[in-house]
């Protein structure tokens, strides 16, 4: 930061060892990373401190009907017992199916939806029927899309069958749950071992190799270049996850690649072939984050932009009324 030395006791450095050792405990090797924890301090080290360490949130009034979140869930849980239907039957994904997964999902979708409010905490709005219809005809132009002419076949061939192998795949340790798998990324050095959690949206096998696809509820698209730079690690900690449960069954598939998938655009980004070795792109990602962790636990959480645009890190940031970027924007 160009105007770190001017402002030494705000900007975003702890200087008191007290708080630097309570840090380095908090962010130490038993700490689990989620992939979202990582891109936030990938993207600047004040809104880790701010989220992550002091867990300030946004003062959001009530509304009714669905959060951005709330949206994702419901999506998620109907694209999940759709595609659990062929995977617990072994059905590949191929332009015959299309009709039968499009029943599925509709299936899928009158039981969801019909208790979506009280199982995810939303009043509906006036709208709700419309909404319904909306994320309907949403998801039956990806599923069919997937059955005809999916973009994941740019990575796994077009003369392949395909069929789910994994749905929402838990790695890393969570309370309660005897199903995960630990996951550690080896970064080397003074950074180590960063032990990792989350879910994998759903994991599909052609032949021996496996493909990631995370979706999506924004239209977003999600270069490579942000793996490349720093600034989003999500699919970089998917692959070593993945690798992470194969190692952990008696099954001889390989991790090939993955992509992320757009639901309202039905379009893909940052597809990763990794089938002949680790591209460039995971080679920086964790060259950067060999520096972050090490950068982090010494108390470095400097509001420094990563990719600065308009005066902003990111198109929205809930502290942006703390941020000293921000605050110099409107000066």
């Amino acid at each position: 930061l160009s105007g770190a030395s001017r402002y030494p006791q705000h900007n975003g450095r702890l200087s008191q060892p007290h708080l630097i050792e309570r840090v380095a405990e908090l962010l130490g090797p038993a700490r689990q990373w989620s992939a979202t924890q990582l891109n936030d301090y990938g993207v600047c080290g004040f809104r880790f401190f701010a989220g992550r360490l002091l867990a300030l949130e946004s003062l959001i009034e009530p509304e009714i009907g669905m959060d951005a979140a709330q949206f994702g869930t419901v999506n998620h849980a109907i694209l999940e017992q759709t595609y659990r239907y062929f995977q617990e039957r072994e059905l590949p994904i191929v332009p015959g199916n299309r009709e039968l997964a499009l029943e599925q999902l509709d299936r899928a979708a009158d039981e969801i939806l019909a208790d979506a409010p009280a199982k995810y905490g939303f009043r509906p709005s006036a709208t709700w029927a419309e909404q319904q219809q909306v994320i309907r005809r949403r998801l039956r132009a990806l599923v069919a899309q997937d059955f005809d002419a999916s973009p994941l076949t740019k990575l796994t061939g077009t003369n392949v069958d395909r069929v789910p192998y994994r749905l929402e795949a838990t790695f890393g340790h969570f309370t309660g749950s005897d199903r995960a798998v630990p996951v550690s990324l080896d970064l080397g050095g003074e950074a180590g071992s960063l032990r990792l959690r989350g879910f994998i949206d759903r994991i599909d096998r052609v032949d021996d190799r496996l493909y990631i696809i995370d979706y999506k509820s924004g239209s977003t698209k999600i270069d490579l270049k942000e793996m490349a730079e720093g600034r989003n690690f999500q699919m970089m900690v998917y692959l070593t996850a993945a690798r992470a449960l194969m190692d952990s069954s008696d099954e001889p598939l390989r991790v090939a690649g993955g992509l992320f998938w757009h639901i309202g655009s039905r379009e893909a980004s940052g597809a990763l072939d990794v089938s002949a070795g680790e591209p460039d792109e995971v080679a920086m990602a964790r060259h950067h984050l060999a520096e972050f962790i090490p950068a982090a636990r010494r108390g470095d959480f400097a509001t420094h932009a990563n990719r600065p645009q308009q005066g902003r890190c990111v198109s929205y940031c809930e502290y942006s009324q703390l941020c000293r970027i921000g605050n110099q924007r409107r000066a």
